[in-house]
């Protein structure tokens, strides 16, 4: 029998390493196209709080197992369902704390030693999260999140060992005689596990998690082997609710007094946006020849959107002939905001109600072999960004962001 749990353990183990590479791997490349976009990635936000109720089966490896891994039906059952309720505190996007609580049945059956068990736990555990893609990339723009979670805990449970043949008691565990609740059988447990994520909306989701708990002791089951521990998976589905809202973003530095003093005393010199400092440079440049009587200034390099109304004033007296601009074509070239990213063509009218937009004012589009769907056209980029924070503020789309095309085409860069 322990051949039996170490093969069993070691199958578990190569599918859990297996599963957090492929999943690791195939969310990175999915976020590929929005770090392109947004080169500092903070443009998401993550939750403080998240509270999670499921339900799944309870599995037993330990001595009294009529297979190593798969769980047998006959001659008796060793399904088990339960449920669980946890809670979630998230220090950042890439840990958090976890509490959970498990109540659930647990059994096992062995024909050739003539034996099987049934038994009643509630499992109390404090545990720490992972969510190694957030590693890499912040955003929360993905189908799914993976995570890796890992803890300790206590275990109460009452447990009774039968003769298969004639259903006679031999053994009993709890039951009135332990130091648990209700006089039940405590002992300690170490847990690790994975888990993944699907969202419904900014505050729902779907959650899958699945993990192996090891009892301090090997009287489980009431049989002890060479093996020191028992071990028992708990595997289920349920529905996760999250709460508060953080931003990924890091506060922005405001500027003193005195720097603003400077700058009102430099009019030739503009200074730049500070939204356009954090994420992408300006756009278009002009190019200009100023000539004031005795001074000549010469190849003066000012970015259109941030003049102020000092250089405008200027401007107007200059000789209109010496200042060339790029010009664009405004209607298929400009700024716009992206709501969504699909691998399949997506209801304008359902993600029109989801964003609460007007479906007339949302546009579908490709790149790279995804369908994109954008909102507003702007020649400045300053002009998006406010309608951007607009949307992620009132129109419950928190991971918008600002693109760029070109004749219609949506660039995986801006301008420079």
């Amino acid at each position: 029998m322990k051949q039996a749990t170490q093969f069993s353990c070691s199958i578990l183990l190569k599918a859990f390493i297996s599963t957090f590479i492929l999943l690791t791997l195939h969310t990175v490349r999915a976020q590929q196209y929005v770090s392109e976009q947004e080169p500092s990635g903070n443009h998401g936000f993550y939750n403080r709080w998240a509270v999670r109720f499921s339900g799944g089966t309870s599995i037993f490896f330990g001595d009294i197992k009529q297979q190593a891994v798969v769980p047998s039906s006959d001659p008796k059952n060793e399904w088990r369902f339960g449920g669980s309720m946890g809670l979630e505190y998230r220090i950042s996007p890439v840990f958090s704390l976890r509490g959970q609580t498990v109540y659930a049945g647990i059994a096992g059956t062995k024909t050739k030693s003539d034996r099987n068990f049934e038994g009643e736990m509630i499992e109390g555990s404090l545990g720490i999260g992972l969510y190694p893609v957030n590693i890499f990339s912040t955003s929360n723009g993905r189908f799914a999140e993976f995570y890796l979670m890992a803890g300790i805990g206590l275990l109460q449970f009452d447990a009774n060992l039968f003769r298969l043949s004639d259903g006679q008691t031999i053994a009993g565990s709890g039951n009135g005689n332990g130091m648990g609740i209700g006089g039940k059988t405590l002992e300690a447990i170490a847990f690790a596990g994975f888990g993944v994520d699907f969202p419904l909306n900014e505050k729902w989701m779907v959650s899958f998690e699945t993990s192996n708990k090891a009892v301090s002791n090997d009287e489980m089951d009431l049989t002890v082997s060479q093996s020191k521990y028992d071990i028992y998976n708990f595997t289920s589905l349920g529905v996760t609710y999250r709460i508060g809202s953080k931003n990924f973003k890091k506060p922005h530095k405001t500027k003193s007094s005195k720097s603003i003093a400077t700058e009102k005393k430099s009019p030739m010199k503009p200074s730049i946006p500070e939204e356009i400092i954090h994420y992408e440079p300006p756009t278009i440049l002009d190019t200009l020849h100023l000539e004031v009587k005795e001074a000549v200034i010469s190849e003066v390099t000012i970015p259109v959107e941030t003049i102020s109304i000092q250089d405008e004033i200027l401007l107007d007296t200059l000789d209109q002939t010496t200042k060339t601009v790029n010009a664009e074509n405004i209607s298929s070239t400009g700024f716009s905001v992206q709501l969504l990213a699909s691998s399949k063509p997506f209801p304008l009218e359902k993600l029109a109600q989801k964003t609460g937009l007007n479906m007339a004012d949302i546009s579908e589009s490709s790149f790279n072999q995804l369908y994109i769907y954008t909102t507003g056209k702007f020649d400045k980029y300053q002009d998006a960004i406010v309608l951007r924070d607009k949307i992620r503020k009132e129109n419950h789309t928190p991971d918008a962001f600002v693109v760029f095309f070109s004749d219609g085409k949506r660039q995986a860069k801006f301008p420079k």
